[in-house]
């Protein structure tokens, strides 16, 4: 493509921060809208974590302290579509909290009718909301083992929940978002806001352009 054409095909896709993307998924009131917003009618939901410096304040230290990672952070959950777009990425929390508890205070509101593929992190989903049929893998139990089949459909809903670790791995190639963060925390959420919008660009852009001039 040459320079005009590259600027006026620019033009004509907007950045789809996730706030845009989640406000357009919410007015879907078509089965056909709903599949081109959620091809398969599927959404991956997980979060994760980016380290912080260590709070001055006794207070904060002990609110963004991590057990699992054994430092300061703050945590982001992401909620993407079967084509790696991110649909839903609420304000962050800290590093405390734990996924189920992020879940649950910042859940999306979607269309009912999708499955929703999560791990182990979010268990009680099933029964606390029944709406976003939710497919955990099979947690094996003390002195038991699971059975063929069990291993079986773990290793397929594996692999279908492996794209959004996929999209994070994205999100993390943004330096900024995945160093210590050293810029002020109340300006953290517009930032990520920005960069999940250049992902949800690239997919775009691969679709109506490069995919079209193959």
């Amino acid at each position: 493509m040459q320079g005009h054409q590259v600027h006026g095909a620019c033009s004509k896709i907007c950045i789809l921060v996730p706030a845009k993307k989640y406000a357009s998924a919410k007015k879907v009131t078509t089965l056909e809208e709903l599949e081109r917003q959620f091809p398969e009618f599927q959404i991956i939901i997980d979060a994760t974590e980016q380290p912080i410096p260590r709070p001055k304040d006794k207070k904060k230290r002990r609110k963004y302290y991590s057990g699992k990672k054994k430092r300061h952070t703050i945590k982001n959950q992401y909620t993407i579509n079967m084509r790696g777009e991110i649909i839903h990425k609420p304000p962050h929390s800290t590093g405390r909290h734990h996924d189920y508890h992020i879940f649950k205070a910042k859940h999306p509101i979607l269309p009912e009718g999708l499955q929703t593929f999560v791990d182990l992190g979010y268990m009680g989903m099933q029964k606390d909301y029944p709406q976003y049929n939710a497919i955990l893998p099979h947690k094996k139990r003390k002195g038991e083992k699971l059975t063929v089949l069990q291993k079986q459909f773990n290793k397929v809903q594996s692999k279908t929940r492996i794209r959004i670790e996929h999209v994070i791995s994205r999100v993390k190639k943004f330096r900024i978002c995945s160093d210590v963060f050293r810029n002020k925390l109340c300006r953290y959420d517009t930032i990520s806001e920005i960069v999940c919008g250049l992902i949800n660009f690239k997919i775009r852009w691969k679709e109506k352009f490069v995919v079209a001039i193959s």
